[in-house]
């Protein structure tokens, strides 16, 4: 008996702080919860009061409502998602292409640029060789700022999200590497590729819009449908409850 008794005495020191805190705040917390309560049933009254009919109505109205919203939210993440994994699969297309074929060495030249919509940046033995970012067909040359901004980026080659100052969101890989040159000379090189984001949050938006257009109509026509399915169905009994 005395360990027990110990043991309640260990247990209502150790606890008695948070059910003195619990006590001393509830005055303050219970409003809170009160007026949330409240929140709650004035914006559902309309579902639980009214004829048989037209809460049924209401009801699959606002299930088909929030059906078509979480469906429409994980289709929208799920398009991001497969577009994001297109960009880093471009990215790691390029990373494969460059350091599989000849590239920028001293007195060398440039293959495998990128055609589309990107940048391009190769160190060589930490001198700048090219730092392009192409639009549309026409090169934009990168200031030492911003590839040194660039540069920040691990040098694994996984894709990394990154805000460029003046240009946006980007997705970026960068990759260093030890190769051979022509003389066989250890070479330190570094690529950096990436393509901007804009477009794909763009066509994302527009699907969302899309979607939710969509949604306002799929509900629309559904309560003008449960409306007549509904009534029809309860015709016998409306016309019983009359007599």
């Amino acid at each position: 008996m005395p360990s027990f008794a110990g043991a309640r005495t260990w247990i209502k020191d150790k606890f008695q702080p948070l059910a003195t805190g619990i006590l001393t705040r509830r005055p303050t917390l219970m409003p809170s919860f009160t007026g949330v309560r409240a929140w709650i049933k004035d914006k559902f009254q309309p579902l639980t009061t009214g004829t048989l009919t037209r809460r049924l109505i209401l009801r699959t109205a606002a299930i088909m409502a929030a059906l078509a919203i979480a469906l429409g939210v994980a289709t929208s993440v799920a398009m991001q998602r497969v577009m994001l994994r297109n960009v880093d699969n471009s990215l790691a297309i390029s990373q494969a292409t460059f350091w599989r074929d000849p590239v920028i060495l001293p007195g060398g030249h440039t293959v495998n640029g990128l055609s589309e919509t990107g940048l391009e940046v190769v160190i060589v033995d930490g001198v700048l060789q090219r730092a392009q970012m192409h639009s549309h067909g026409a090169d934009v040359e990168l200031n030492l700022t911003m590839v040194m901004q660039l540069r920040t980026v691990p040098a694994n080659g996984l894709p990394v999200t990154i805000d460029i100052p003046g240009f946006g969101e980007w997705r970026l890989s960068h990759q260093a590497r030890i190769r051979m040159s022509a003389g066989s000379i250890p070479v330190a090189m570094e690529y950096i590729v990436g393509v901007p984001t804009r477009g794909l949050y763009t066509f994302t938006n527009d699907v969302i819009f899309i979607e939710a257009v969509l949604t306002l109509i799929a509900v629309g026509v559904t309560a003008i449908v449960v409306n007549v399915v509904v009534r029809n169905s309860l015709r016998p009994l409306s016309q019983m409850a009359e007599t």
